[in-house]
């Protein structure tokens, strides 16, 4: 039985599930008898007498050969959405009829291909599917009943801000297993070092970021605000294309990178609800950074993947091989001179010694491999196919190197917010 709240579920599925095509047949996953008729407009396979057009004589919606079955009796045309529907109610075991001189009263024409609905706030204009209640009606959405829709639409077209592969996450040629080694040149390309306003006026590196697109980095929350604005004074710059930070030209037997660039920090972005306990633990640990101008992309300077741009992912699973990489404490010293690399293993939030939340993920416990002081707002990567994914970021951690993993922030439950902040590519 067909009822209002069965269609305006079908709605929020069409929302959350793509229109798809099967050998030219238009097909909507849990939607009966969807149809195109031979103006290429979508409806569904209706009984003739059930489908009131506004010229009920045009027989311009037919098309037999897409709908040898539908709702009512025959013979079927496809009644396109922005018609009033009436289903038959004798498949529920009821009857409707209507006097011929006193028809149902009709909503307005509706033409959902160019019937925008009102996405004032997201700042572009979505189009709805809309189907007919119980009654043949049409339940408009108004902006607060469209929400899902609305913000499913906007954030297929905030992705188009995002480099997809193989733009973003490049992956070096015989690329290999880290033990806690120095990066060749052009790797973890995205990796950005933070610096901050000491005292005395100088700029100190405190902390790593991740380049996304061509204007935002994104890092963790304690690398913008908090204690280590005290310890070393405000955000004020990043640099691009770093590999040892302590030349301005970096070599290998195949040549140099181009120097290391650096941006002033436009706008930046904490999350609503960061927050740091006493005891150090970080929550909401992820914030985002606008360059003053655009990053050009190099060998030595490239986005990382956003999981959203990969297609379908396996989860991770205990054991699974990730990777860190920056300029962070390597035991010996607090900071290195030079990028490093070490890969590490998924850890299960439920065997995990530190009790963490779904927006957190854990991962290490080998010993001398970790991400550590220095590391923070680096990204825990995975490799997918030929390209880096962004799955972390480092947050914090109990004594670097050590068999107690650290927790990183998942990224995947901040896309929303990721998508909210970024208005660039």
């Amino acid at each position: 039985m067909w009822s209002k709240r069965g269609f305006y579920l079908t709605t929020l599925i069409i929302a959350l599930n793509a229109v798809l095509t099967w050998g030219g047949k238009v097909t909507i996953e849990g939607v009966n008898h969807v149809c195109q008729n031979n103006e290429g407009h979508m409806g569904r396979c209706t009984s003739k007498e059930k489908c009131r057009t506004n010229n009920a004589a045009n027989d311009s919606n037919a098309n037999s050969q897409d709908c040898p079955n539908g709702h009512g009796e025959p013979p079927y045309i496809c009644c396109i959405f922005g018609s009033s529907i009436v289903f038959p109610d004798h498949e529920a075991g009821r009857t409707k009829t209507y006097n011929n001189s006193t028809p149902p009263t009709l909503a307005p024409k509706i033409d959902i291909h160019s019937k925008p609905l009102d996405t004032q706030s997201s700042g572009f204009q979505s189009r709805g599917i809309l189907f007919p209640n119980e009654d043949g009606h049409f339940d408009i959405p108004t902006p607060s009943s469209s929400g899902v829709m609305t913000k499913m639409l906007t954030s297929n077209k905030k992705l188009d801000l995002f480099p997809k592969p193989s733009v973003c996450g490049p992956m070096a040629l015989g690329d290999k297993i880290h033990g806690g080694v120095e990066a060749e040149l052009g790797e973890f390309a995205w990796l950005v070092n933070l610096e901050y306003r000491t005292q005395d006026g100088s700029l100190e590196i405190g902390c790593g970021g991740n380049i996304l697109n061509h204007r935002y980095i994104v890092t963790a929350g304690h690398c913008v605000k908090g204690l280590i604005e005290e310890l070393l004074g405000p955000l004020v710059s990043l640099r691009v294309g770093d590999h040892n930070t302590q030349t301005d030209l970096d070599c290998d037997d195949l040549g140099c990178n181009a120097p290391y660039e650096r941006f002033q920090i436009a706008e930046r972005y904490v999350h609503e609800d960061y927050r740091e306990t006493k005891k150090g633990r970080l929550f909401n640990d992820i914030a985002l950074l606008k360059t003053d101008r655009p990053i050009t992309y190099s060998f030595s300077v490239a986005p990382i993947c956003l999981p959203e741009v990969m297609g379908p992912m396996d989860p991770l699973t205990t054991g699974v091989r990730l990777t860190v990489a920056g300029w962070g404490n390597n035991g010996t010293s607090e900071f290195t001179d030079e990028k490093f690399i070490v890969d590490v293993p998924y850890v299960e939030s439920t065997e995990c010694p530190f009790r963490v939340q779904e927006s957190q993920l854990c991962a290490g416990g080998e010993t001398g491999k970790d991400s550590c002081t220095g590391d923070s707002g680096g990204s825990l990567a995975r490799r997918h196919k030929t390209s880096w994914v962004i799955e972390g970021i480092v947050s914090f951690g109990r004594k670097c190197g050590t068999e107690k993993p650290a927790i990183y922030t998942r990224v995947r439950n901040y896309i929303s917010w990721i998508l909210d902040k970024v208005t660039e590519p």
